[in-house]
């Protein structure tokens, strides 16, 4: 009774594991080839570009109204 008990686990051990084995290589993702990861740097660098004004822009934009408000309140004050 203990030899079928035993050979009944390592048969659903056995089974579970390949049954994980096989579902995890669908999940995973291929691997990205050398023109697709130049691709995606390029794509990256071109955002950064456009950005990187833009950010500035808005920066500049709350400095002037921050100086702005200052003025205002020191006229204000007058």
């Amino acid at each position: 009774m203990k030899k079928k008990t035993l050979y009944i686990l390592m048969a659903l051990f056995l089974f579970c594991a390949v049954f994980v084995s096989c579902t995890s290589k669908k999940d995973a993702e291929p691997e990205k080839g050398a023109i697709d990861k130049m691709t995606d740097r390029a794509a990256k660098e071109m955002a950064d570009s456009i950005q990187i004004p833009l950010e500035r822009a808005r920066t500049a934009a709350k400095e002037q109204e921050d100086k702005m408000r200052e003025l205002e309140e020191a006229l204000k004050d007058k």
